[in-house]
């Protein structure tokens, strides 16, 4: 289609662009959509990269339905603007990509969002892309959010199914994060925070039974909502409990990065929360990690060698508990002033040459099994 002069209206209709290659040329001129128009791009065949020219449409630009299906090759959408008051769906045969690269506004979709087959959605520039509904991505399908201070935000659910994955690689220097969940998240397969300071915030629960990668950094799972809940099928890195009220464990739950309180508290039930960071695993601001009788914390797998000082004042008093295991090849764990109960017993395994020190300057730490000390 080539636009020399004049707009083309599509009315409560469906374009289709099924060339091969950039399928709009633009000199003057719009194409007029409606909120009853649907786009597609490809019918599944496309193999060569597309680029949709920039401020292609006549503004502001609200359309129904936005399709991208096609073999392979990436569409580049540009800087248009949109808001979609139905549903995004990215399908590929291989492993086609849309990226959103809008330079100005945002693109906004007032459904839901689905990747499938081997699709790619990738936001790649500094600006808004959010969803109403949810964001499922199927199969073997990436979302990914690569640029700095780029914000995803999705007011319903993000689900990795599967073998998909969720990509977050931008770097957050500013105030936006980068991957902003109202509803649950569902980790299905794979997270994969790979830039220094990638964000995903969940306002829901976090759920599924799949993996994260990367931990290194300040990049973490930020969880916003009250009285919501983190699997315990899942092995966490940097979770930061960042609440109104209370984020509960599931079941026995392992952290190998560090878990910040910053407001509300993190409550263990009937588990055991185990904390294998090599150093300091948690970080105080405001908030408590709150145990019960049948609550066991077990510090160390037998790898870590790093110092470790549980800080002050961390538990929710008067702090009861039935177990504490410190499992460490080495290194020296400090308990800080802490006052606990054990109803059961104290295993402490420091490796070779490590210690565990008592030094609860208030309070005492009351063993009612054994004592155990192993080396």
């Amino acid at each position: 289609i080539t636009l020399t002069s004049g707009n083309l209206v599509v009315g409560s209709n469906t374009l289709s662009l099924n060339y091969n290659g950039t399928p709009i040329a633009r000199t003057s001129g719009f194409i007029s959509m409606s909120t009853t128009s649907n786009l597609e791009i490809g019918d599944g065949t496309q193999t060569v990269t597309t680029t949709i020219p920039n401020t292609t449409f006549v503004t502001p630009t609200n359309f129904n339905s936005l399709t991208i299906n096609r073999l392979s090759g990436t569409t580049n959408w540009s800087n248009n603007p949109i808001t979609v008051s139905g549903d995004l769906v990215v399908t590929s045969g291989t492993t086609g990509t849309f990226v959103v690269n809008n330079a100005a506004g945002t693109i906004s979709v007032g459904g839901n969002t689905a990747i499938n087959n081997n699709g790619r959605l990738t936001v790649s520039a500094a600006n808004s892309f959010s969803v109403t509904g949810n964001v499922d991505v199927n199969n073997s399908g990436i979302f990914t959010v690569s640029a700095t201070n780029a914000n995803a935000s999705i007011t319903g659910n993000l689900n990795i199914n599967n073998s998909a994955q969720v990509v977050a690689s931008g770097t957050n220097t500013g105030a936006n994060v980068t991957i902003l969940v109202g509803g649950n998240f569902n980790i299905g397969n794979s997270l994969s925070l790979n830039g220094a300071a990638s964000i995903v915030s969940v306002g829901g629960n976090v759920t599924g039974s799949g993996t994260i990668n990367s931990f290194a950094n300040t990049r973490r799972i930020i969880m916003t909502g009250s009285g919501k809940t983190l699997s315990s099928t899942i092995t966490y890195g940097n979770v930061e409990i960042n609440s109104a009220g209370n984020v509960s464990l599931t079941g026995s739950t392992t952290f190998n990065g560090v878990i910040t309180l910053t407001s509300g508290n993190l409550v263990v039930g009937s588990n055991t929360l185990s904390l294998n960071y090599n150093g300091t695993p948690i970080a105080r601001t405001s908030g408590f990690i709150s145990m019960s009788a049948t609550s066991n914390l077990v510090i160390g797998d037998g790898t870590q060698t790093a110092t470790v000082t549980i800080p002050n004042s961390i538990f929710v008093t008067p702090t009861n508990f039935n177990s504490l295991t410190t499992n460490r090849a080495s290194g020296t764990v400090n308990w800080g002033n802490n006052p606990i109960t054990l109803s059961g017993n104290a295993n402490i395994d420091a490796g070779s040459g490590g210690y565990f020190i008592l030094n609860n300057v208030t309070g005492t730490m009351a063993v009612g099994g054994n004592l155990n000390i192993n080396s």
